[in-house]
């Protein structure tokens, strides 16, 4: 049987390539330096649930936001989602001394 031919007006756009592969458990930020919050949100979707939610009790200095089910919402999110929802999760504990 002859290989499929490839129709390159079919192409989708990147953005629907991004939510095809988030879709089905892949992360691609490209090159990324370790526990930035791309990192994190690349190895929560990538790790078993246990060491995902000790990278995230690690990463944002907490507990009580660390849980197996909040890595499942987080792993449900596009990458721009997640990204926004991580930092969201830092700022919620940040306080300032006067």
């Amino acid at each position: 049987m002859p290989a499929p031919i490839v129709n390159s007006k079919m192409c989708l756009p990147d953005s629907s390539i991004n939510e095809f592969l988030n879709y089905f458990g892949t992360r691609n930020f490209g090159k990324i330096k370790g526990y930035t919050v791309e990192w994190v949100a690349q190895k929560i979707r990538e790790e078993n649930p246990e060491t995902a939610i000790s990278i995230l009790k690690a990463w944002s200095h907490q507990s009580q936001e660390c849980s197996e089910n909040r890595i499942k919402e987080l792993n449900m999110l596009t990458n721009k989602e997640v990204v926004r929802e991580l930092l969201e999760i830092v700022r919620e504990h940040l306080y300032f001394h006067p």
